[in-house]
């Protein structure tokens, strides 16, 4: 679990069509670069033509399980956030799964179980805070943009629970 996986895994307000161009566009961006670096070291005689095919297979196999990496820790993210918000209202990871599928907020649910939403929303940017500040001991980023990642994040679980799911949402 690192600051990538919390980053993403709240809700934001860009659409699921948007989110899906802009990686395309930037996958489209990085393979692009890649090969014509190749190409460059190919036609000054660095690389032949089959160790520049053979780098650009290791990269690309590099890629889909960097890729399947960070879906595994987003996925896990996800259930440890529910198992979190379930808790802080009182309830099964299930029932608020179901709760949730059909359209309720955690918000609403809060105010039906009589649980505070302040409750819920402190609950999960704690739990988002603690493991902000380990990519901080692990150095992988800095005070400054620990802070950043904080505040973006406490706006996204706000934006969740009182909200929902990004579903549907622009």
């Amino acid at each position: 679990r690192d600051l990538h996986t919390v980053r993403h895994s709240f809700p934001t307000r860009r659409s699921s069509d948007q989110s899906g161009t802009a990686q395309k566009s930037t996958r489209q961006h990085r393979s692009k670069v890649l090969d014509e670096a190749l190409a460059s070291l190919v036609t000054d005689g660095t690389l032949t033509q089959a160790q520049a095919d053979a780098v650009r297979t290791r990269v690309q196999e590099t890629a889909k399980t960097v890729h399947a990496d960070r879906a595994a820790q987003r996925k896990q993210r996800r259930q440890d956030m529910t198992a979190t918000a379930a808790t802080a209202l009182g309830i099964s990871t299930d029932e608020l799964r179901t709760k949730v599928k059909a359209g309720e907020t955690i918000a609403q649910i809060a105010k039906d179980r009589g649980v505070d939403v302040a409750t819920v929303t402190k609950a999960l940017t704690t739990e988002a805070d603690s493991l902000i500040d380990q990519a901080v001991t692990a150095g992988k980023i800095d005070s400054a943009k620990a802070d950043a990642a904080k505040t973006r994040v406490a706006e996204r679980i706000n934006t969740f629970v009182t909200e929902g799911p990004r579903r549907g949402r622009n």
